[in-house]
């Protein structure tokens, strides 16, 4: 199966302790704390489109070094880190999405 994504509009308070987030731990459990949240969150589907995103906004290659940054960061950096969280956490028979 190929990975799903979901781009979130999150309030400052959200972006301020996500940038705070001292490990991945507490990442993955403030991704989880966004994604249960629905109700009144803006969100938008991407589905398996985050991949020609990402292209389509860096050098055309799928890589985290690939384009310039924010750009480069805009969906594979949040693949990377709902990828790990999904790996470890117990919600893994959920719908994978991932928080930008």
């Amino acid at each position: 199966m190929g990975s799903l994504g979901v781009h979130f509009a999150i309030n400052e308070d959200m972006a301020a302790r996500l940038f705070a987030a001292k490990d991945d731990d507490v990442v993955i459990d403030l991704i989880e704390e966004v994604e249960e949240e629905t109700t009144g969150v803006d969100h938008c589907d991407t589905d398996k489109a985050w991949d020609a995103i990402h292209r389509s906004l860096t050098d055309g290659l799928l890589g985290d070094n690939n384009g310039d940054h924010p750009l480069n960061a805009v969906t594979l950096l949040a693949v990377a880190n709902c990828t790990r969280a999904r790996s470890t956490s117990s919600a893994s028979s959920h719908r994978s999405r991932y928080a930008t």
